[in-house]
Parts: structure tokens; C-alpha cells; sequence
């Protein structure tokens, strides 16, 4: 009975892990869209000083 909890909190705690990470690069990989959007820059700022 022993080794079948243990086995039970095995598998049980794996798929957790599992289910974590999964959301964790879910997250991760929507977030990184933004980042490739690249917006004009104001000409406030790219007007070099003489």
C-alpha cells in the first residue's frame, strides 16, 4: 500500500510540474509578440545634436 502512495504522489506531482511548465511557456511565448512590434521612433529623438 505504501509503494502505491508513493507511486500515486509521483505521478500526481509530475503532472503538476507538467501542467506548471506548460503554462509558464505559454505565458512566456504570448508575452514575446509584443516585442517584435517596433513602433516609429519620434524625430525628437533621432535629431542628433550639432
Amino acid at each position: 500500500m505504501v509503494n502505491f502512495a508513493r507511486k500515486f504522489n509521483h505521478s500526481v506531482m509530475s503532472a503538476l510540474a507538467s501542467a506548471i511548465a506548460s503554462i509558464a511557456v505559454l505565458s512566456v511565448s504570448t508575452a514575446s509578440i509584443l516585442f517584435v512590434y517596433k513602433g516609429e521612433v519620434p524625430e525628437e529623438l533621432l535629431r542628433k545634436e550639432e
